[in-house]
């Protein structure tokens, strides 16, 4: 990178580490012969990154902008090409999610890897399904298997009414958590469509 990095995460589970910057890149970095070798992720965005996360399997990632994009980033072993043949790419590759109207600033993929949080300076909360039927069909499971729908459909949609500084999941992934700048912290239930709201007695 050659400007501000603006995002990093390690993976436990693959080695691997996920940096963006306002630079417009994005790279995961792999160990290799005693040092950590750069693999460019393939997305196009016009502005700067501001966030990044990976999956608890290390498989997938998700990524913000300031292009009001929200990126969902996993390897790809093979390309279609214009004859309609499969092509070896082996590359990372970002795929768009279009749901926010504003920077992306903070996105976290929930345990299932089926689901990604993500909150905007256009003052909204949205999850939305990021399967990958490439990715994500060899870990489906019987209670998992209903739970997968269409690659950026957004399942729930939530306005706190202010900036949002950060979001997470319970390990469990039943429940969504996000912090915003009014010094509140919101208890998201997506499959339930239900909130509660937890208001701070200080400043944020």
């Amino acid at each position: 990178h050659y400007q501000y990095v603006s995002g990093l995460d390690w993976c436990h589970a693959t080695n691997r580490i996920l940096s963006c910057s306002y630079d417009k890149t994005s790279f995961v970095w792999e160990f290799t012969d005693n040092k950590w070798m750069p693999s460019n992720v393939v997305a196009t965005t016009k502005l700067g990154y501001l966030c990044c996360k990976w999956n608890k399997r290390g498989d997938k990632f998700c990524e913000g902008t300031s292009e009001k994009k929200l990126f969902i980033g996993y390897f790809r072993k093979f390309n279609i090409n214009e004859k309609g043949e499969q092509e070896k790419v082996d590359w990372w590759m970002g795929i768009n999610i279009k749901a926010h109207k504003s920077s992306v600033v903070t996105c976290e993929i929930d345990p299932t890897s089926l689901f990604v949080l993500s909150g905007s300076t256009d003052l909204r909360i949205y999850v939305s399904s990021c399967y990958l039927p490439e990715v994500d069909d060899q870990f489906l499971t019987e209670q998992t298997k209903p739970l997968a729908q269409t690659f950026g459909q957004v399942i729930f949609e939530f306005k706190p009414n202010c900036w949002i500084n950060s979001v997470a999941w319970l390990p469990s992934g039943s429940l969504g958590i996000v912090a915003g700048q009014d010094a509140t912290i919101s208890v998201i239930n997506h499959q339930e469509n239900t909130y509660d709201l937890i208001s701070c007695k200080h400043a944020p």
